[in-house]
């Protein structure tokens, strides 16, 4: 017993419209998925140092920022000076071993980059560095 075939094949041109369609979707998922927005952020300027490039850093880091004006930005957030231990100390007991990088920018005073960096010590971190901009890139 023969049963009837349901499908048919396709004759003549394909339908535009479902693949306009489907094309269509595809560039609005991409432009979500994408990163066209503009993320706000902190302009530092770093010190620059001639030459060759110094080793980066292994294990876990935390990084701490100040402007120029002496701000002083941890977490993603703007911090004063006196809850600065307190901070620096909560994330040195939950992660050891960790090392604290200062970028400050190379117009920063530099007694406010030394109190930071002795905020850290005081916290009980082992390891603080100064962020810098080696080489020749402008």
């Amino acid at each position: 017993m023969r049963f009837p075939r349901q499908a048919k094949i396709i004759k003549g041109p394909l339908e535009t419209a479902p693949i306009a369609a489907v094309l269509f979707l595809l560039v609005i998922f991409m432009f979500i998925g994408s990163s066209l927005v503009f993320i706000p952020g902190l302009e530092i300027e770093l010190p620059k140092t001639g030459g060759r490039d110094l080793p980066g850093v292994r294990g876990p880091v935390e990084v701490v920022a100040m402007d120029r004006s002496g701000r002083v930005y941890f977490d993603n957030h703007m911090i004063q000076e006196s809850n600065l231990v307190s901070r620096f100390s909560e994330v040195a007991e939950r992660v050891p071993g960790l090392t604290l990088v200062i970028q400050a920018d190379r117009e920063a005073k530099y007694e406010s980059v030394i109190r930071l960096q002795k905020a850290a010590y005081d916290a009980g971190m082992e390891r603080v560095l100064l962020a810098i901009q080696s080489g020749d890139r402008d």
